[in-house]
C-alpha cells in the first residue's frame, strides 16, 4: 500500500507539472491570439474608412470657406487701404486748388500759372485714371482666368467622385465573389 500511495504521489506530480506545462502553453497561445486579434483590430474596416474619407472631406470644405472668408477680408482690407489712398491725394489736390486759386485770382499773371497747374492736374487725373483702369484690366483677367482654373477642378473633382463610386462598386462586387468563394470553399 506504500508504494501505491508513492506511485500515485509521483503520479500526481508528474500529472500536475503536466498541468502547469499546457496552462503555460494555453497562457502563450492566448497572448498570442489576443496579439494578432489587436492587429486585426487596427486594421479599419470599410465602413470606418468611408467614415474617414466623409470626415476628411467635411474638413476640407471648412478649411476651403476659411480660406475663402480669409482671403475676402484681405480683399476687403486692400480695396479700403486704396481707397483711402486715393481719397488722400484728392484731398491734399483739393487744398492745393483752393490755395492756388485764392492767389491766382489776384493777378493775371497768377491766374494764367493756376490755369497750367489746372492742366497739369487734369492730366495726372487721367493718368491716374488709366493706372487704375489697368489695374482693374488685370484684376478682372486674373478673376477669368481664376474661374477658368476652378471649372476645371469641378470637372476634376467630378471625375475623382465618379472613379471613387466605381472602385466603391469593385469593392462590393469582391467582397460578395470573396463570400461565395469561403461559402463554396474555394
Amino acid at each position: 500500500a506504500v508504494v501505491s500511495t508513492q506511485s500515485t504521489g509521483e503520479q500526481f506530480e508528474k500529472d500536475k507539472a503536466k498541468l502547469a506545462k499546457l496552462r503555460l502553453q494555453i497562457a502563450k497561445k492566448n497572448y498570442a491570439i489576443s496579439a494578432l486579434q489587436r492587429q486585426v483590430d487596427d486594421i479599419p474596416t470599410r465602413i470606418e474608412l468611408l467614415q474617414y474619407q466623409k470626415r476628411f472631406e467635411e474638413l476640407h470644405q471648412q478649411t476651403g470657406a476659411v480660406h475663402k472668408e480669409t482671403k475676402q477680408f484681405y480683399m476687403l482690407f486692400n480695396n479700403l487701404s486704396d481707397t483711402k489712398t486715393y481719397l488722400e491725394k484728392h484731398l491734399i489736390r483739393l487744398n492745393s486748388i483752393n490755395e492756388s486759386f485764392q492767389r491766382a485770382m489776384s493777378s493775371l499773371e497768377s491766374g494764367y500759372l493756376f490755369l497750367e497747374q489746372m492742366e497739369k492736374l487734369v492730366e495726372g487725373a487721367k493718368h491716374s485714371k488709366a493706372g487704375i483702369e489697368k489695374k482693374r484690366d488685370e484684376i478682372k483677367n486674373q478673376k477669368d482666368s481664376m474661374n477658368d482654373e476652378y471649372l476645371l477642378l469641378i470637372e476634376e473633382q467630378r471625375k475623382y467622385y465618379t472613379v471613387v463610386k466605381e472602385f466603391q462598386d469593385e469593392c462590393k462586387k469582391t467582397e460578395m465573389l470573396t463570400q461565395k468563394c469561403k461559402e463554396y470553399g474555394i
